[in-house]
């Protein structure tokens, strides 16, 4: 497919808030979790407060993690990757968090991370520790198989990283000019995002593995992650869920012009966007499952939001393939509530 000129203008056309959230890429670097989103960002699209955490509406006001801190209502947290974070929301009132706060029951945060692992979801959250927490949620599963796909390497026990090919490349090199070439395109992956076609890998030197030596460690990855959860969840004394979010080209859903309009544009941005969709997609049932065995072994109780009827319906819901609408969010709100009685 043929690049479509002024792609990226088009798209922020049809979804003027991705402007916004292109702009996350520009990490902080910060001990143990690598990066994370910018603190004290104010956009029309969202804000994150002095910790990089997004804003949580409730009761008609947006929440910092002090003040979610200091509440006296029952605690909730949720946990993920960039869908958590809420990216294609048009504001922070149409997050899942937000849309999840709306029931007024208990009050939710939102602890999520772009471009996150598994390890760095609970990582953020330990960190941090709020306390008597009564529920946390995972919303997410789609990550680590990206970046398995995204990187030549997948460690067993460290995971895969977002850019994680460059950063080795940028250690690596012993010349200062391709150091400060990588760097360079580091940074242009950081500040421009997936969405720009920026190469977030470079080519195999020999020792990358197969994709089912990856697939395997991601599946490894998981089954520690989920097992602190766990223990987290006995030491704690919360109630824990997962939910794995869905996924455009997973879903038997007839797509309306909108999203296909948005699919076509990203797709010819770059091959790779089509290639990972593939991949995605060839791995699907498969990986699903194997997530939701370990939740079952662990005791985790499991939603497949792929599988939802109400997933399949003819309405705008994505902005891209990994990303919802508003309308998507609090559809997602609405069946995590029903499928566990939050």
């Amino acid at each position: 497919m043929k690049p479509i000129p002024g792609w990226r203008e088009l798209r922020y056309q049809q979804v003027p808030q991705m402007r916004d959230y292109d702009t996350l890429f520009e990490k902080r670097w910060l001990p143990y979790l690598m990066y994370f989103q910018p603190a004290g960002r104010v956009t029309r699209s969202f804000t994150t407060d002095s910790h990089g955490f997004r804003r949580t509406a409730w009761r008609e006001k947006d929440c910092s993690f002090e003040s979610f801190c200091a509440s006296g209502a029952p605690r909730a947290a949720l946990v993920g990757g960039s869908a958590a974070f809420g990216v294609g929301a048009t504001s922070d009132e149409y997050t899942l968090a937000s849309c999840l706060n709306r029931s007024d029951r208990q009050r939710w945060f939102n602890f999520s991370g772009r471009a996150y692992n598994s390890t760095q979801e609970w990582l953020v959250f330990l960190l941090h520790l709020p306390p008597s927490v009564k529920t946390v949620l995972i919303f997410s599963g789609a990550n680590n198989l990206a970046l398995a796909r995204l990187s030549d390497q997948v460690s067993p026990i460290y995971n895969a990283l977002y850019a994680q090919n460059l950063l080795e490349r940028l250690a690596e090199n012993g010349s200062r000019s391709g150091a400060r070439g990588a760097l360079a395109a580091l940074r242009r992956v950081f500040a421009r995002g997936l969405a720009a076609g920026e190469r977030t890998s470079v080519p195999a030197n020999g020792s990358g593995q197969t994709p089912d030596e990856k697939y395997q460690n991601i599946l490894t990855c998981y089954q520690r992650d989920l097992r602190i959860w766990a223990t987290l969840r006995q030491a704690m004394g919360f109630q824990l869920y997962f939910v794995f979010q869905p996924i455009a080209s997973w879903i038997p859903k007839s797509l309306v012009p909108e999203e296909q309009r948005l699919f076509e544009l990203l797709d010819a941005a770059q091959v790779r966007w089509a290639t990972l969709t593939e991949f995605l997609k060839e791995r699907s049932g498969e990986y699903v499952g194997a997530i939701r065995r370990i939740c079952g072994s662990l005791e985790i109780p499991f939603l497949d939001l792929n599988a939802a009827l109400a997933f399949r319906q003819p309405r705008w819901l994505f902005v891209d393939r990994a990303h919802l609408t508003d309308e998507g969010y609090r559809l997602a709100a609405v069946e995590i509530e029903k499928a566990f009685g939050l």
